[in-house]
């Protein structure tokens, strides 16, 4: 389980960069600096940067808390979302990806690797078809 761990964190030090490069071949340009909304959004992203740290010391003390932590600090991080593009649908994605990282991180920790990875994808999936559909309705 100690290979899955380190995984996880390399991964989540590739998602930024990632981003840039699906949205430059989407020909998207992710760091608009021009919108003032784009900026807010990423001073409120920024802090995920520095959670990095503390998923590698999860990792070193208490591996098996690792989904759990991730699940939870991800989640939380939605939040001003929901201020930022008044979107309900924000609050959900963060409500929903904390309380399911917790409660499946702690009382199914044997199974947690596969099961909070799944379950925060399941309502990743749920909230971009939230968000979308809340686009078009605008």
């Amino acid at each position: 389980m100690k290979i899955v761990g380190v995984i996880w964190i390399l991964a989540l030090i590739t998602i930024f960069p990632l981003g840039v490069a699906v949205g430059r071949c989407m020909k998207i340009n992710v760091l608009v600096i021009e919108n003032p909304i784009g900026i807010l959004a990423a001073v409120v992203a920024a802090p995920q940067a520095f959670f990095i740290p503390v998923f590698i010391l999860v990792y070193l003390q208490i591996p098996e808390y690792l989904p759990f932590t991730i699940g939870l600090l991800t989640g939380s991080h939605f939040f001003p979302y929901v201020w930022i593009y008044k979107s309900k649908t924000y609050g959900f994605i963060a409500f929903a990806t904390s309380v399911t990282s917790f409660i499946l991180g702690v009382f199914a920790v044997d199974q947690a690797f596969f099961v909070v990875p799944l379950t925060i994808s399941i309502v990743f999936s749920i909230g971009a078809f939230c968000i979308i559909r809340e686009l078009r309705n605008e």
